[in-house]
C-alpha cells in the first residue's frame, strides 16, 4: 500500500548480528525509532550442541533456540536458551541475525 506523499511506506531498515550466548541475554543499541511504526524479526544463523551419554553409544543433536524483542526506541534485546540434557557437550553460541524496520 502507497502512502500519500512518498514513494515508499519505509522510513528506515536497521540489520546486523549479535552472538547471544546460551542461556544468556544481549542487547544491541540502535538508531531511534518510533516504536509504534516498527517492528523486529531475527533469527538463528547457528545454535547448536551435540552430547552423548557416554563415548559409545546415544548422541543427540541440540537446538539452541533464541527470540528478539523491540525493547524502547533505542534498543534490540536478545535472549538464548539451551537444551542441556548430557553431561559430554559440544556446543556453539546462536549468531543472530535481526532487523528493525520503520514505516513512515
Amino acid at each position: 500500500m502507497a502512502v500519500i506523499g512518498s514513494s515508499t511506506p519505509i522510513k528506515r531498515i536497521q540489520r546486523g548480528t549479535v552472538t547471544v550466548g546460551r542461556n544468556s541475554t544481549a542487547t544491541v543499541t540502535i538508531n531511534s525509532v518510533d516504536t509504534g511504526k516498527s517492528f523486529v524479526t531475527c533469527s538463528n544463523k547457528n545454535g547448536w550442541g551435540t552430547g552423548g551419554i557416554n563415548s559409545t553409544a546415544t548422541w543427540m543433536a541440540n537446538a539452541i533456540s533464541s527470540y528478539c524483542v523491540l525493547t524502547n526506541s533505542t534498543t534490540v534485546s536478545f535472549a538464548a536458551g539451551y537444551n542441556w540434557q548430557y553431561h559430554t557437550q559440544t556446543v556453539g553460541d546462536p549468531i543472530v541475525s535481526w532487523e528493525v524496520i520503520e514505516y513512515v
